[in-house]
Order: C-alpha cells, then sequence, then structure tokens
C-alpha cells in the first residue's frame, strides 16, 4: 500500500488526547504529524495546542487504526467532534453522526 495522508481537525480541548492515543495506536502503520509552534524568546503566555494533525497512513491495516481511535474518541463525548479531510473530501464526525468504518472509508477515499 502507498502511503496516504489524511489530515484531522478538532476544536475540542481534549484533542491532544486523541492525536496521542491514535500515534500509539498506529504503531509502524502509521505517522501523526503535528505542527512545531516558533516560540519567541520573550513569549508571555502558553502556545496553543494544534488544532490540525496530518497523519500518515502506511498500511492496509492503518485506516482500520484510525477508524478505531476517532470512535472511541467521539463515542467518550457528545462534544467530542473530528473532521477528517483528505484530498477534496471533508467528513464530520461526532458521537451522533458516526458512520461506519467501511462507509467512511468509502467517503474519504471517493
Amino acid at each position: 500500500m502507498e502511503a496516504d495522508l489524511v489530515k484531522i481537525t478538532s476544536h475540542d480541548a481534549t484533542f491532544q488526547q486523541f492525536y496521542d492515543a491514535l500515534a500509539h495506536s498506529l504503531g509502524e502503520h502509521g505517522t501523526v504529524f503535528t505542527p512545531y509552534p516558533i516560540i519567541s524568546p520573550n513569549a508571555r503566555m502558553a502556545v496553543p495546542l494544534p488544532t490540525q494533525v496530518l497523519v500518515e497512513l502506511r498500511s492496509a491495516d492503518a485506516f482500520s487504526r484510525l477508524y478505531q481511535a476517532a470512535r472511541d474518541y467521539v463515542a467518550a463525548s457528545p462534544e467530542h467532534r473530528l473532521e477528517l479531510a483528505r484530498n477534496k473530501t471533508s467528513i464530520s464526525v461526532s458521537g451522533e453522526h458516526m458512520t461506519d468504518e467501511t462507509a467512511l472509508r468509502e467517503q474519504l477515499w471517493s
């Protein structure tokens, strides 16, 4: 399988917990890239956490791992929302609007 990229966006305060868990779940099957902020030496406030990550999927099993992590994250709280994007396709998921794995894959790869 060729490596494929999926952008994931969320404005949830707990988004970091999601992408940390996703990186652990993917292991050698993929990589989670997070922005690297440049911090001014005279900064007086904390750097905000990223609201977007880029996920490289390197195996056929990688999307299943991504799906499971996303499903677990949005199921944990009704406020959790993720937007998954690939090429020109963008899909929002939440606990109330989480499709099954096959349908989500087909929507993203269509």
